[in-house]
């Protein structure tokens, strides 16, 4: 084969190129190739379905939230009251709920998929405690309105005791533990 043989881009003609689009078969050189968890692929084919796979649909986003909020409340509850070694639980716990997560999503993930159950485990793994120490304010308030005015000390204490340092950082472990599980960053043989 001489260089006049040579396959060109079908972008630039002057750049020389023996790669082809996975997809299309269209000839590629190093500037219009993008890189797909199949191959190479030219920038129409490679961009426009990437996008596709990573924009889930809303009752998707709905289901991970949802699942998300519970597990987090059920972890924050039963791994926060264990103490530190609900920490060393929240790691094996996270990968579950990321895995129940990736199976009600149908494997649908990406960075808003993330987010979201990031956020929502937080939320749902912090939501019971600060729950009861709403409770408690609101009873201390009833009990002692004269002390909510004049001196905030006995009303603020159960929303600084509320949430323990081992309860958040449980939490924190398993929200990032899910959202690893989400990046598939843990995978191993499929699950």
């Amino acid at each position: 084969m001489t260089v006049s043989d040579a396959p060109r881009c079908a972008n630039h003609p002057k750049e020389i190129t023996f790669v082809r689009c996975a997809a299309c078969n269209t000839p590629i050189c190093d500037k219009c190739r993008v890189l797909t968890p199949v191959g190479y692929k030219c920038r129409t084919c490679g961009l426009g379905k990437q996008v596709a796979l990573l924009a889930p649909s809303v009752p998707r986003v709905l289901a991970a939230a949802i699942i998300a909020l519970a597990g987090g409340a059920l972890g924050g509850v039963v791994l926060g009251s264990i103490g530190f070694f609900g920490i060393w639980l929240a790691f094996i716990y996270g990968r579950f709920l990321g895995t129940l997560i990736l199976k009600a999503t149908r494997g649908n993930s990406g960075a808003l998929m993330e987010i979201v159950t990031g956020v929502a485990v937080i939320a749902g793994g912090l939501a019971p405690r600060l729950l009861l120490a709403a409770q408690a304010v609101h009873m201390a308030s009833r009990w002692s309105l004269g002390r909510l005015v004049t001196g905030a000390g006995p009303v603020l204490q159960p929303l600084l005791m509320a949430i323990d340092l081992y309860t958040l950082v449980i939490v924190v472990v398993i929200a990032a533990t899910v959202v690893s599980r989400l990046r598939g960053s843990w995978s191993y043989r499929g699950m």
